[in-house]
């Protein structure tokens, strides 16, 4: 539809036609002489002329010719519902090839449920919605011309620009059904002499060519190992009994021995992530949508909980392992980075030899107790 033979054939052969119709549209409007923008006194007369006019295919050509006649278009939208008004705009917008850019409010932010009224400006590309009373249905058309005249067509009805799809739809050459029938008809044409291959067809300069050679040893098979090794020791347990047995055995350790299993103050690893995340990170973390607070400190192990505003709560292995690396500049004690969905079995093993270590050496300096 873009191209120039087809336009400069549509335009020149019906120019007459197409301005004749916009002309007779806004002579024989009821109630001509009204200023007020936001169309006619005559609601009903208005609304009946225009879902009456038949032939909505010269109106959209016109509208197409005094786009390329105009310097600029404004549009009047008046729609029962923010949605349809929304989508006639983006119709005649994309339709027509006029700029777009944003769509504005004219009042406060509350939502609008009922009929609007949407005007638009090609010079800028904006276009203001704001709630109406809903008497007036269809567009208001205004082009400026390049003579500096303003011309103002309106009511016109609703759904012009759906015409354009209608002329694409007639560009396609139709289906010639007789052909394709006695194309079904013809007999099947007899079965070809199969193809006989000569012995050079067959030769190949290098034998190997036919059969891949099986691929070269990794070169990384033992780290590949070690890793293996590793994701197989960081396999997690069930999560909620080990933290109602660690929530358990810090209260007894609290209680006997005056212990603090997660040190929080000044000095501690925690005290040090923390302030890492709240001072360091905290602009780059929301960039990313995410909120990271610490959990507990256990053997250098930090168990931290993160929240994103699209995944909730999360514990995907890619995330952690780039907030271990991040966190680890926090302070060179950090080993591991861990989420709150559980323990490793090798971080609950340090734990225990270390509470063990400590209860021994509690009991040798108070054997009394």
């Amino acid at each position: 539809l873009q191209t120039l033979k087809f336009e400069t054939f549509i335009f020149h052969s019906t120019f007459c036609f197409h301005v004749a119709s916009f002309e007779y549209l806004r002579s024989s409007w009821p109630s001509e002489k009204n200023s007020s923008p936001q169309g006619h006194d005559d609601a009903g007369a208005s609304n009946l002329f225009g879902r009456q006019w038949e032939d909505k295919r010269a109106l959209w050509e016109s509208a197409k010719l005094m786009k390329k006649m105009s310097t600029s278009i404004g549009l009047g939208i008046h729609a029962s519902t923010p949605e349809r008004g929304i989508r006639e705009l983006e119709g005649w917008v994309l339709g027509l090839h006029l700029k777009h850019n944003e769509l504005h409010r004219y009042d406060e932010d509350d939502p609008i449920r009922g009929p609007v009224y949407i005007r638009y400006s090609s010079r800028t590309g904006d276009a203001y919605l704001r709630e109406n009373d809903g008497k007036h249905q269809g567009v208001e058309f205004a082009p400026k011309m390049k003579s500096g005249e303003r011309l103002d067509y309106g009511i016109l009805p609703m759904g012009l620009y759906r015409e354009q799809r209608k002329v694409a739809l007639e560009r396609v050459p139709p289906i010639d059904w007789k052909k394709v029938a006695s194309e079904m008809k013809k007999p099947p044409q007899s079965n070809p002499s199969p193809r006989v291959l000569s012995a050079n067809a067959l030769r190949v300069s290098n034998p190997q060519e036919l059969v891949p050679p099986p691929p070269p040893p990794s070169a990384t098979m033992e780290a590949e190992a070690e890793m293996d090794e590793e994701e197989e020791s960081d396999e997690f347990v069930d999560w909620r009994t080990l933290l109602d047995r660690q929530r358990e055995k810090a209260a007894k350790g609290k209680y006997k021995y005056d212990l603090d299993l997660n040190p929080k103050g000044p000095g501690s690893i925690f005290y040090s992530v923390q302030s890492f995340i709240d001072k360091k990170i905290k602009d780059e973390l929301e960039d990313y949508h995410l909120e990271v607070t610490v959990e507990r400190v256990l053997s250098g192990d930090v168990h931290v909980k993160i929240a994103s505003d699209c995944l909730g709560v999360t514990s995907d292995k890619i995330l952690i392992m780039w907030l271990e690396w991040k966190l680890k500049q926090a302070d060179d004690r950090i080993f591991r980075v861990y989420t709150d969905r559980g323990f490793s079995k090798r971080t609950l093993e340090i734990w225990r030899a270390e509470r063990s270590a400590k209860r021994k050496a509690r009991e040798e300096e108070y054997p009394d107790e």
